[in-house]
């Protein structure tokens, strides 16, 4: 059975490949064994959005920032995704809360 962090690792690797299927399918294999893996949570949410998939995107920000409240990252990226989506109000609370948390 591979572990969680070689299920990261091939995400990871297809992530710089722009494989975003096999690196999203890679992200949800080591969240189904940790599911408290923010960094897998943030990998995911990057990869749905580089695929076009932007409520994926945002669920899969809000699960990391569910994960670990203070993950700023994930704040700044989520604002991100909102103004992309012109939600323009949530985009200013997720980096207000990125400025508050730096």
């Amino acid at each position: 059975m591979a572990s969680i962090s070689s299920h990261f690792r091939k995400g990871r690797i297809n992530t710089r490949l722009r494989l975003w299927d096999k690196a999203i399918e890679s992200y949800k294999k080591s969240l189904k064994l940790d599911p408290y893996f923010k960094e897998a949570w943030f990998n995911l949410g990057y990869a749905y959005n580089n695929q076009g998939n932007s409520d994926e995107a945002i669920k899969a920000l809000i699960q990391a920032i569910l994960v670990k409240v203070d993950y700023t990252k994930a704040w700044n990226l989520l604002g991100a995704f909102f103004l992309k989506n012109h939600e323009q109000d949530y985009a200013l609370i997720s980096y207000k809360c990125a400025i508050n948390l730096y």
